[in-house]
């Protein structure tokens, strides 16, 4: 058996998604692999052949908070207000604490590496003190503050060239970004407490005491390590991918995964899909962009569509016509196979599942990275680009029509797959990693 290795990914389906066929590979070359993740997600890991344990910091914020409230409830405003500054000058230390009483259980054997998810930062405490190295394992394209690409929370395309005029204009996004993150943060503070967030309340102290560096990312600070990118190089910006240090594992899609029990029958009609990932819900334009992709397949009699959404967000008096299905649960890679065309968010799960299915793609982003990968989605001409506040059912159907016949977004789409498939195996990022133990080896025999 080879070295032990302990993979700790953001609780997010796509994002989990995206790691199963390295880790699979991984245990292929004789690696141990364990997840550890939410009660939402455990059994979705294991369904896929993997051993994972539990792991939540949804418990240590809830008690903050709720120390923090017994500190508001002090009688005396300076009782009140000693009591509250003392928990956020501990909140570290018990941090460090819950880290070290929930993981503990883990260091009854020896712990080689951990794949951790960037956005993660907190969770490595544990592991770099007892110096066990980390690498990040990045299921999106975000990336350190840099002048040379943009935030992927932005829609622009990166500029191919090194200008001052684009070094300008992409050092003063990112500063942009840093300065309305740091008061969005500070204002869910003043709302919610001691609760994670992007600037505020992370441990760089103790990150800094146990002999590591941070930088700063659109997710908020992380460790200045080692990086894999579950994509392969050529989906990103090309002046990025020749400039970055990191390693594009490749595709990263388990395309036999277990996604659950879902059987659908297809009429052999053009497919579309329409979905807005995981937390989708929580879109507050889904249930108009749903109800015009509905319009829109009511003058399409000729089509079929699968709706990917959260019940009970339509009234129940909605009724969808016969050539549409709206479903809570969706295996997502199997239809895509039978789509046509798909109507994402652009998370990067769904962008890159799109990609290895072939599907030319009409994208809609509503928060976060789907920005920059609907940016590299038009770079590469895989599909186009709707703004989902103001999307219609005609605009619907005059994008749906161009990207199921435009020659150019097809022979794009069709060079990027082939270029997903090549790369299926994740055979970078297995070989990064095992001259990573190599290295390592060579190092501590000197």
């Amino acid at each position: 058996m080879k070295a032990r290795i302990i993979i700790l990914i953001f609780p997010e389906r796509g994002a989990l998604n995206a790691s199963f066929m390295l880790a699979r590979q991984l245990a292929i070359e004789g690696f141990d692999i364990t997840y550890l993740t939410n009660s939402f997600f455990v059994e979705h890991v294991r369904a896929q052949g993997f051993h994972c344990e539990l792991f939540d910091l949804t418990p240590f914020y809830d008690g903050l908070r709720m120390r923090v409230r017994n500190g508001a409830g002090k009688t005396s405003r300076v009782f009140r207000m000693l009591a509250m500054l003392r928990i956020f000058l501990k909140r570290n230390d018990l941090l460090e604490e819950y880290l070290e009483k929930n993981l503990q259980v883990f260091f009854t054997k020896p712990v080689d590496l951990v794949l951790l998810d960037p956005i993660l930062m907190n969770c490595c405490i544990p592991f770099i003190k007892r110096q066990i190295p980390v690498i990040h394992l990045n299921t999106t394209f975000a990336y350190r503050m840099n002048s040379v690409c943009y935030p992927v929370f932005s829609k622009r395309v990166s500029p191919g060239n090194k200008s001052l005029r684009a070094w300008f204009t992409i050092v003063t996004t990112w500063v942009l970004l840093w300065i309305r993150i740091v008061v969005k943060d500070l204002n869910w503070h003043r709302q919610h407490g001691l609760v994670p967030t992007r600037t505020v309340n992370t441990a760089r102290r103790k990150i800094r005491r146990y002999g590591h560096r941070y930088v700063w990312g659109e997710y908020g600070y992380r460790l200045a390590c080692p990086e894999l990118i579950l994509a392969p190089r050529q989906i990103d910006f090309r002046i990025v991918a020749d400039e970055d240090r990191r390693c594009y594992a490749g595709a990263s899609i388990l395309k036999n995964r277990s996604d659950g029990d879902c059987s659908l029958s297809f009429s052999g009609l053009p497919l579309l899909y329409c979905s807005l990932g995981t937390y989708g819900h929580f879109c507050k334009a889904q249930v108009r962009l749903v109800l015009a992709v509905v319009d829109m397949m009511r003058r399409l009699p000729e089509w079929e569509a699968v709706i990917h959404m959260k019940e009970g967000l339509i009234g129940s008096d909605f009724k969808a016509p016969s050539n549409v299905r709206v479903l809570s649960h969706v295996p997502q890679l199997e239809v895509l196979k039978r789509a046509s065309a798909a109507i994402t968010h652009a998370g990067c799960s769904s962008l890159k599942e799109c990609i290895i299915t072939g599907t030319p793609m009409i994208v809609v982003p509503w928060n976060n990275d789907g920005f920059g990968n609907s940016a590299r989605v038009l770079y590469h001409s895989l599909g186009v680009r709707l703004d989902i506040e103001t999307v219609s059912p005609d605009v619907l159907r005059q994008a749906l029509l161009h990207v199921t016949t435009d020659t150019g977004i097809q022979s794009a789409v069709r060079a990027m797959q082939q270029v997903f498939l090549d790369q299926e195996d994740c055979r970078h990022g297995v070989d990064f990693i095992s001259n990573f133990f190599e290295k390592r080896i060579l190092k501590q025999t000197g």
